[in-house]
């Protein structure tokens, strides 16, 4: 008989008809096993979100063909979830004392914020310091806790310190003011301390030596000197540098900052008559505070500032005729009218009667 030629064998193709209710059986055959391969509970398959499969998601899962290891073995198993987030999700600043611990490794003693700040004062450098400074205005300007721990664990006496050693950083100055400020905010009772402690004179050479070219040192010493202005003290201590007040706020004439601050510090000083009053006749002094008023008309802050000014230097008569003579009538009317909240004390309504009383 002739040879018989070899035949490829066919797959055979069971039809949908013939097949009946085989393939979904087949089908929860591969995902039982795919479940137990994968450690999920039969029938189910891990999903992303702890979804579970349902009886016509498990078919179309079926279908798909399943990736096989180098051997043809099980599919490999699934890649290793991330570990999760810390829960703390803060960073912690440690001025260069150290970093933070990592899970595993030795941790190291906590060192509280303010403690960290003294010793950042007392030891580092120059930039180190600066930081340190911004760290403790933000401390004390968090709360009244904030305030009072900063007084009593740092104080104001490292800050005048490093005010002291570093005269010709515009920035160390700028942040020291600012930590100042920070801990002056409605404590007339630690004004006196920083007095004490020589705060007047540091920030009063802080604003001379850089506040003439340098509008943040200058703002930030002004408010300084507002501040410690509350306390008999400090006003005697500032008042013959009314003309560096004077000069500092025609330099920044355009700085709406600049012009509150010193009118109200300038308020302040007038308060003491018998110190003040030659003083705020010199060139220079009354007129920065009427030109604040025509520059910056619609300004709130720098209007309430300027009537205080004139209304305390108007008690001393010597100086009466040269807030009219500078036009001072007219600039507390048109205040009057743009402001009427600066009505509401009486204090704006009385200086101008008495400057209309004037011949």
């Amino acid at each position: 008989p002739p040879p018989r030629r070899h035949q490829p064998r066919r797959r055979r193709r069971a039809s949908t008809a013939a097949a009946g209710g085989a393939a979904p059986a087949a089908a929860a055959v591969v995902v039982v096993v795919l479940g137990q391969s994968l450690g999920g509970p039969p029938g189910r398959l891990p999903l992303h979100g702890g979804c579970h499969l349902t009886p016509a998601t498990r078919c179309r899962a079926a279908a798909v063909p399943q990736r096989r290891g180098a051997a043809g073995g099980a599919p490999p198993p699934p890649p290793a979830a991330a570990p999760p987030p810390s829960n703390d999700g803060l960073l912690h600043r440690d001025f260069g004392h150290g970093h933070g611990q990592g899970q595993g490794e030795a941790s190291l003693p906590v060192v509280e914020p303010f403690q960290s700040v003294l010793g950042t004062l007392a030891n580092g450098q120059e930039r180190e310091r600066e930081v340190a400074l911004k760290e403790l205005t933000f401390l004390a300007g968090r709360d009244q806790s904030g305030q009072e721990q900063a007084i009593r664990e740092v104080g104001a006496m490292p800050v005048i310190q490093v005010m002291r050693s570093h005269t010709a950083s515009a920035g160390m100055q700028q942040s020291a003011c600012q930590a100042l400020r920070a801990m002056l905010k409605n404590r007339v009772d630690y004004q006196d301390d920083i007095t004490s402690c020589g705060g007047v004179e540091a920030v009063q050479t802080a604003l001379q030596r850089h506040g003439g070219d340098n509008v943040a040192v200058a703002e930030e010493a002004l408010w300084t000197m507002q501040k410690l202005s509350m306390v008999e003290a400090a006003r005697h201590q500032l008042v013959p540098g009314i003309d560096l007040v004077a000069q500092t706020m025609q330099r920044h004439h355009e700085e709406p900052a600049v012009q509150e601050s010193g009118c109200k510090l300038l308020g302040n000083l007038a308060y003491e008559e018998e110190a003040m009053t030659g003083h705020f006749l010199r060139p220079g002094v009354m007129e920065a505070v009427t030109e604040a008023m025509r520059e910056h008309p619609h300004d709130p802050g720098v209007q309430e500032g300027a009537i205080l000014a004139l209304h305390n230097a108007a008690c001393s008569t010597s100086l009466q005729k040269k807030i009219k003579d500078l036009g001072g009538e007219a600039l507390v009317q048109h205040a009057l009218r743009t402001h009427p909240f600066l009505c509401q004390d009486g204090s704006a309504q009385d200086l101008l009667d008495l400057l209309m009383d004037l011949p």
